[in-house]
Formats: structure tokens, sequence, C-alpha cells
């Protein structure tokens, strides 16, 4: 069984780290996805967790950034080309 891990290419590159390949905790919008000025407040993740704190936790907060997004795509790719893949 192949397993496509990327924990040893990530090794270095934690979200708090400089040349983090994985964003730290962001505040406030910042993508589409996110809670923005008036919507619902039940949908924003206070940060930290208090009800009446105005800050809300993107949801692009530790997911990978450019660079990570690559990273990832290489772990695939090498994971394919291990089984043999040759692409369909």
């Amino acid at each position: 069984m192949y397993a496509a891990s990327p924990i040893s290419d990530f090794a270095g590159h934690e979200a708090c780290g400089s040349g983090s390949w994985i964003n730290p905790i962001m505040i406030n919008p910042n993508g589409e996805g996110d809670f923005h000025a008036g919507d619902d407040p039940a949908t924003c993740i206070p940060y930290p967790p208090n009800p009446s704190n105005p800050l809300c936790l993107s949801r692009e907060s530790f997911h990978p950034n450019d660079t990570g997004t690559s990273a990832y795509a290489g772990v695939l790719a090498r994971t394919l080309s291990q089984i043999g893949y040759q692409g369909g």
C-alpha cells in the first residue's frame, strides 16, 4: 500500500516558522469563504475563543500557502510515479 505523506517534505516549513508553507493564524476576512461585515455573527469563529471579541479567525488559517500547495502536488506526483501511474 502506498501513502502520499507530506510530513517529511514539510519538515522545517511549519506554520509559524520562517519559510513556512502553511499559513499561521489569520484574523478577519482573507478570502471569499471568510466572515465579512454584515454576516451573521454566528458564522464567525471568534479568536481567541470569546463571543464578545470582534476578531474572527480566517478559514485560511493553517491551510497551505502557494508554496505549500505546490509541495502537496509534488508529493502526489512522486507517489503516483512510485506506483507506476502514467496518466490517463
